[in-house]
């Protein structure tokens, strides 16, 4: 009899401290009509140490079956650090200027048009993304800082015997990443008290 085995890199002592974290959250959120939440955990190598795909909570129903980690959904703000990097690394503004987000079309009923028909609004949240390629941007960033003469960086990887390396198409200088790291560590929403 053929069995099929799956080797991942998951570390299960986190997994398990993952999983009570998400289990809290869902239950905190669930009270503002959250219902689904996702995790992913990657080591310095890119490798997949922790994963929740949605909530664990068993009351909360709607879509709870759908692995987030892996569907494609609004980015919302999640790019704008890398429109901040990006217009910081082109001098294009300061460490201290204020980016309006102002919408340049209105009406549009597909997202079948190219991305110039958009302007900034594409990256301030029309696109849509999955926390892999999310997970992926963000890791760059940081690998960048930490590997600053590194011309590949690691895929990230779900199990093992999947190690490959991806080149580098999206750079920016290794000052302006670690600005935009920054920036990002000291950033305070407004009405809470503490970094989340």
């Amino acid at each position: 009899m053929k069995t099929n085995t799956f080797n991942s890199y998951i570390n299960q002592p986190l997994q398990n401290r993952l999983y009570q974290i998400s289990k809290s959250f869902s239950g905190v959120l669930s009270g503002n009509h959250i219902n689904n939440l996702a995790n992913l955990v990657l080591d310095q190598k890119k490798r997949v140490i922790g994963y929740i795909g949605n909530s664990p909570l068993d009351e909360l129903k709607e879509g709870r079956f759908v692995d987030i980690v892996q569907r494609p959904s609004s980015t919302g703000s999640l790019l704008e650090p890398f429109l901040y990097g990006l217009k910081l690394d082109s001098s294009l503004i300061t460490q201290t200027t204020l980016v309006q987000e102002i919408p340049r079309s209105f009406g549009r009923t597909s997202l079948n048009q190219p991305t110039s028909h958009y302007g900034q609004s594409l990256i301030l949240g029309d696109a849509e993304s999955t926390l892999f390629q999310l997970s992926d941007l963000y890791s760059l960033m940081a690998y960048q800082v930490s590997n600053p003469d590194g011309d590949t960086i690691p895929e990230i990887s779900l199990h093992k015997g999947q190690i490959t390396k991806q080149s580098v198409g999206f750079k920016m200088s290794l000052g302006v990443s670690f600005l935009t790291i920054e920036a990002m560590q000291e950033f305070i929403r407004p009405g809470v008290e503490a970094h989340w």
